[in-house]
């Protein structure tokens, strides 16, 4: 059974988000937390997270992987006439890339 449904529109496109209620599914009933089945996570700068036991996660660096293409899309946005359709297209570019 559909509960809620939310239509939102991004740069690329509409999108529905649909929040089912499925009798199906079982329910889930975790166990109490113990010694036994708790581990501990630290957020950090260096690392994104390291676990109790050493294991840890480099930081995902998404911007700083396409910060020269967001400052190319951004010149070329700047140097379009404002309100025009190469403007336009030229914004919707950068959106795109930002997303």
């Amino acid at each position: 059974m559909i509960k809620t449904a939310t239509v939102t529109r991004k740069v690329d496109g509409w999108y529905v988000t649909l929040s089912l209620q499925d009798s199906s599914v079982p329910e889930l009933n975790p166990d109490p937390p113990t010694w036994e089945n708790t581990i501990g996570i630290d957020l950090g700068l260096n690392a994104f997270w390291v676990a109790d036991e050493g294991e840890s996660v480099e930081v995902p660096q998404y911007y700083r992987r396409t910060e020269k293409k967001l400052k190319r899309l951004q010149r070329a946005v700047s140097r379009k006439k404002k309100g025009s359709s190469r403007y336009k297209k030229a914004v919707k570019r950068l959106a795109k890339a930002h997303q």
